[in-house]
């Protein structure tokens, strides 16, 4: 198979080390090869940390040994052969020199396969590991089958239908199921006005954390404010996914009170950084079940208004207005 040497992305440049077990790119982080050439430059000394052994089937290792013989081969590429190819190789590419406060000399690229992609962080000196290869499973097939439930779950949801979801009350409520959000708003007797904000009026969407309960607050053209509580906890298993770069996809319905019958619906996303931290959160939130949280819900609420949440916002989403 023909590879190429890809840039890395600032917005990837997490991957290219292995931070704390739970990080937001734990959920499909196979493993990492460290190594170096010993002292002389040619040798090839190496060791596997795993980090989701399951992942780690013949499949996913007959790609690995693919990726590092075309990199210890003889192309222009061969960054693993040894010490000095490595360091021409690196000097092929000068945009993709890393700024370090430990060395001068490291360079990172990126390798995708069909199913795996490879982020290789590179050090051309000597006294340090001359390379790092994280091992990912590539996203594009939890997408596929991300945007065939969305296909699925909203085909049949149309204005006028009824909901088959009882919510109650004058509220909104947020859910965080594998890499789609879902906000389910109730309104007794919604106007038109709130209708037409609610389908295409400008939306800020606020993240806040506050004694370890989120809150999800939608703010439609200013007008229309629902601060929605979030606990990954209560949840009875973890199901959410790791959103990757790619930020997770929210549909918004608003269902009038008295019948029941959806009056708006709406597909919004949040950016990958709102949806990065709302994963951490939700990882932090499954670790540590919540005791009393209706108790704790309610105190909060007696020492915080709707403003008073949203000041304590940690991200912001803007969704301008639809034409």
């Amino acid at each position: 198979m023909k590879y190429k040497l890809e840039n890395v992305s600032s917005e990837e440049q997490a991957y290219l080390y292995a931070p704390a077990e739970n990080d937001a790119h734990s959920e499909t982080r196979i493993g990492y090869l460290r190594g170096d050439f010993g002292r002389d430059g040619d040798e090839f000394w190496h060791t596997w940390f795993p980090c989701n052994e399951e992942m780690n089937v013949p499949e996913f290792k007959a790609d690995l040994d693919a990726v590092i013989s075309w990199l210890r081969g003889n192309s222009e590429s061969a960054l693993l052969k040894n010490r000095s190819t490595m360091d021409a190789v690196c000097r092929l590419y000068p945009e993709n020199h890393m700024e370090n406060p430990w060395h001068a000399e490291w360079y990172c690229f990126k390798i995708v396969t069909e199913k795996y992609t490879y982020y290789l962080r590179c050090f051309t000196g000597v006294g340090d590991y001359n390379f790092y290869l994280f091992c990912y499973l590539s996203s594009t097939e939890k997408d596929v089958g991300m945007a065939e439930n969305v296909e699925k779950e909203f085909v049949s949801y149309h204005v006028g239908q009824v909901f088959d979801k009882k919510i109650g009350g004058e509220v909104g409520r947020f859910e965080l199921i594998c890499r789609m959000g879902h906000i389910n708003i109730c309104f007794m007797d919604m106007t038109e006005e709130e209708i037409s904000v609610i389908n295409s009026g400008k939306l800020d969407i606020y993240l806040s954390l506050i004694e370890n309960i989120a809150f999800i607050t939608a703010v439609f053209d200013n007008r229309l404010i629902l601060d929605m509580p979030f606990h990954a906890g209560l949840y009875p298993e973890f199901n959410i996914e790791n959103p990757m770069n790619h930020g997770y996809l929210v549909p918004i319905i608003a269902v009038d009170n008295r019948d029941n019958v959806i009056k708006a619906i709406r597909v919004v996303g949040l950016d990958p950084d709102f949806s990065a931290k709302l994963y951490s959160i939700a990882l932090s939130q499954c670790k540590c079940k919540p005791v009393e949280y209706d108790y704790q819900l309610q105190h909060l609420y007696q020492r915080y208004t709707q403003e008073g949440i949203i000041r304590r916002a940690i991200r912001r989403n803007k969704v301008e207005c639809e034409k």
